[in-house]
């Protein structure tokens, strides 16, 4: 269930011409992080004084979605030498991912050949789990 984020942010007294950019500023950089984390939300609203910044997030998801991507390595040219044997770029590729070689396919791109890895799903996590935490 969607619930509202209040984030707030003490500060020394600050000059007022720096609050309306800190203002200006906050809902940009919030909806990035919120994007990166894969958190869905409503409208972001700032507020502040000289003394305190803050932001409401309403509507934040109380949940990521989760996620099936396809992970692409290394093109074709550099993953198999010249004797059809697997360089040390495949093997590290296939090590990061934790598959085998054989479970790599070639695919093609419209700039080149591709190994790509078999798709695979993130579990979602609760968004109260994905925010960072405070560091005092």
């Amino acid at each position: 269930m969607p619930s509202d984020l209040l984030l707030e942010i003490g500060c020394e007294e600050l000059p007022s011409s720096f609050v309306v950019g800190a203002l200006a500023a906050l809902p940009g950089l919030v909806e990035k992080k919120l994007a990166a984390l894969r958190l869905t939300h409503g409208a972001i609203r700032p507020l502040g004084s000289p003394r305190r910044l803050s932001l409401v997030v309403e509507g934040i998801a109380d949940r990521q979605p989760d996620v099936e991507e396809e992970l692409t390595g290394p093109p074709a040219s550099v993953a198999y030498d010249k004797e059809g044997k697997p360089t040390k770029g495949a093997e590290a590729f296939a090590k990061k991912l934790g598959v085998e070689l054989a479970a790599l396919k070639l695919v093609d791109t419209p700039r080149a050949s591709t190994w790509r890895a078999p798709a695979r799903s993130r579990a979602a996590r609760r968004s109260s789990s994905s925010a960072p935490r405070s560091s005092s």
